[in-house]
């Protein structure tokens, strides 16, 4: 909350502000989700980062097919790698993707910011 309070009081785009309520939505939420059942936050940074870009290309009419599909293949590998090493259960990894797309995602596409 400092962090997103000190980043108000300079002059940047609306979507760098959405972007790290975002952040913030999907952090709480893993928290509150870990106090009963694990879930990746692996998952949830790495999708966040595919999220925030969907929405900023979709907001922007904008599309670049190579980054994103390098922003896939890194998560892909990230969620792989949670899985090999016996990290977490499949569920527990697609919960935390899904988590952090769908957050990032929206809080971009909406431009929400306080």
């Amino acid at each position: 909350g400092l962090g997103y309070y000190l980043l108000r009081k300079g002059s940047l785009p609306l979507p760098f502000y959405s972007i790290y309520i975002g952040s913030m939505v999907a952090l709480i939420s893993i928290t509150l989700i870990n106090l009963r059942w694990k879930i990746s936050a692996h998952a949830t940074g790495i999708a966040g980062l595919a999220g925030s870009t969907v929405g900023l290309f979709q907001l922007h009419n904008y599309g670049n097919v190579t980054l994103l599909s390098i922003i896939l293949l890194i998560a892909g590998a990230t969620l792989t790698a949670r899985l090999v090493l016996k990290a977490h259960t499949p569920a527990e990894v697609y919960s935390g993707a899904a988590v952090g797309f769908l957050s990032l995602y929206f809080s971009v596409v909406n431009g929400w910011i306080l």
